[in-house]
């Protein structure tokens, strides 16, 4: 007996990184359940989304270093002086199809703005305090997303061959990441 197979979405939180279930089902190819005719020999591709990773962070290269020289808790600023684009895609050596099919599921799925480059433009200033004598870093950059998508084929018995993985990566909001050490 052949039971359908579902793919649950997930809703992420970037304030938390934290990745929960949505409400809705994302299944394989849009079209629902992995139909029964796959069991029986049918070479259609299916598509689906296996993982999504935590948020991560691209910085445009430049570390910002201030020096608090006080004897006491100060404050700090930084501004980031580079205008750069970041540039995502997918890797893995899949097809065109499967990348455009990839892209439209994040749409719908997670973030409807989606593009496949971020500009960061220089001037973007963080004040943030520092104890006595220690010095505030930073980096300005683009935090992103991954998700890990596969494709495969079905045969008669119901098991996946010719199954292709790649990673997806797209922005989802340029910031800063500081952080304080008592030294450079």
């Amino acid at each position: 007996m052949h039971t359908s197979a579902k793919i649950a979405t997930v809703a992420v939180s970037l304030a938390t990184g934290l990745v929960a279930p949505a409400q809705a089902a994302l299944a394989d190819s849009g079209a629902g359940a992995r139909p029964r005719a796959a069991c029986s020999g049918d070479q259609s591709r299916y598509k689906k989304i296996v993982k999504v990773a935590p948020v991560s962070f691209r910085s445009d290269g430049t570390l910002y270093t201030d020096h608090n020289g006080t004897s006491h808790a100060a404050t700090v600023k930084l501004t980031n002086e580079v205008t750069k684009t970041f540039t995502w895609g997918m890797s893995g050596g899949v097809s065109a199809s499967f990348k455009a099919w990839a892209f439209s599921e994040i749409k719908v799925h997670f973030d409807a703005n989606v593009s496949w480059s971020r500009a960061v433009k220089r001037g973007h200033e963080i004040d943030f305090t520092v104890p006595a004598h220690w010095y505030g870093h930073g980096y300005y950059g683009v935090y992103y997303r991954s998700v890990r998508v596969k494709t495969y084929q079905t045969n008669a018995k119901c098991q996946e061959i010719n199954v292709r993985y790649g990673w997806f990566s797209y922005p989802r909001g340029e910031g800063w990441n500081v952080w304080d050490s008592k030294s450079l």
